[in-house]
């Protein structure tokens, strides 16, 4: 007899009376098997693969752990990336690393994890001993410090009053009256004393009685160059001639004593100068009174017309409106020779006139 133990390489088949006989002499106690040396061939063992059997009460994309003695548990797949499974006290889950005591202060990550960051180096240094004040930081270090008064920003004004001023050193102070600026009390007695003396009152009156006046009245600049007069009330009269009308003027400017004259000897169209003044005609034409859009007369010009011997003078309107004095007929007027009216704006486009030989 050959023990089982002993048999020859495997790679042949037992016929079915090897195997009964195998069989036939194998029990729960043996040790070893012992057939006929003439019956033993080698033989292959061989089987069917099947599939794995599910785990119970398992599911698809879940991770199985023993939970209690004899009790399976399961944890799902994650849904978020870059988690990982943790014991959250009284399971297993995913979710993101936490850490123990041994990572403290300010945190960083380093590319693959997170430890503590360093101070001076990732951040800068705490500042609890930092004095009060204003806080500024260093570019170059990121290190904090006091700023400086004057210096880093501007010093606080504290308890300045009145008016003030800047010194030149990124600091304001008080401006002191009389140097840096006229006081209103000094201003005031200085304008009176000006105002109320004698020789101010004998420079007007010099200037009143000079002919030196008259040029000053009729200059463009004078409106502009000297500021108008006001306290001492000085009597007489002022020589001068006051200014040709402009379309500024008003009526109740300052005009004319007397009605200088234009003369005229063929037609003629009415300009601003001619506010205020008589129009001679001495040869038979037409004088025309231009629309208020080309010349704009201020309501309440007056302008005369006077027609000499053997003249024949037409008066006529453009596109504003002429009424006749008495019967409010419009249109242009003829005026015979030693005629002579007087028209006058009182709207902004209708003007009124009236006279003798007027038709």
């Amino acid at each position: 007899m050959t023990k089982f133990t002993d048999l020859p390489t495997l790679g042949q088949s037992l016929t079915g009376s090897e195997t009964t006989a195998l069989v036939a002499t194998v029990s729960s106690t043996a040790t070893s098997v012992q057939v006929p040396l003439s019956t033993i061939k080698t033989f292959m063992l061989t089987g069917t693969s099947t599939n794995a059997t599910n785990l119970a009460q398992g599911g698809a994309n879940q991770i199985p752990y023993q939970s209690a003695l004899n009790t399976t548990a399961f944890v799902s797949a994650p849904t978020t990336t870059g988690t990982s499974l943790y014991w959250n006290g009284t399971s297993i889950t995913w979710g993101y690393p936490t850490f123990g005591s041994s990572v403290t202060g300010i945190l960083k990550g380093n590319g693959t994890s997170v430890v503590s960051a360093t101070s001076g180096t990732d951040y800068s240094a705490g500042t609890s001993a930092l004095a009060t004040g204003i806080v500024k930081s260093t570019t170059s270090t990121g290190a904090l410090s006091i700023a400086v008064a004057g210096t880093d920003y501007q010093s606080p004004i504290g308890t300045i009053s009145g008016i003030v001023k800047g010194n030149g050193a990124n600091a304001l102070t008080a401006a002191t009256a009389g140097t840096d600026y006229v006081s209103p009390s000094g201003l005031t007695t200085t304008l009176t004393s000006y105002v109320t003396s004698s020789t101010l009152t004998s420079t007007l009156t010099s200037y009143a009685t000079t002919s030196s006046l008259s040029s000053y009245l009729t200059t463009s600049t004078a409106s502009t160059t000297y500021a108008p007069l006001s306290g001492p009330t000085f009597t007489g009269s002022v020589i001068g001639f006051a200014a040709t009308a402009t379309t500024s003027s008003t009526a109740s400017s300052i005009g004319y004593l007397g009605m200088p004259q234009n003369s005229v000897s063929s037609a003629y169209p009415i300009v601003i100068g001619d506010a205020g003044k008589h129009i001679y005609v001495t040869a038979t034409c037409t004088v025309t009174i231009p629309a208020n859009s080309s010349v704009a007369f201020p309501i309440g010009t007056t302008i005369a017309f006077i027609a000499a011997s053997g003249a024949t003078v037409t008066i006529a309107i453009t596109t504003d409106t002429m009424y006749l004095g008495g019967t409010g007929t419009t249109g242009s007027r003829t005026l015979a020779a030693y005629g002579m009216a007087t028209a006058v704006k009182v709207t902004s486009t209708s003007w009124f006139i009236n006279g003798t030989g007027l038709t």
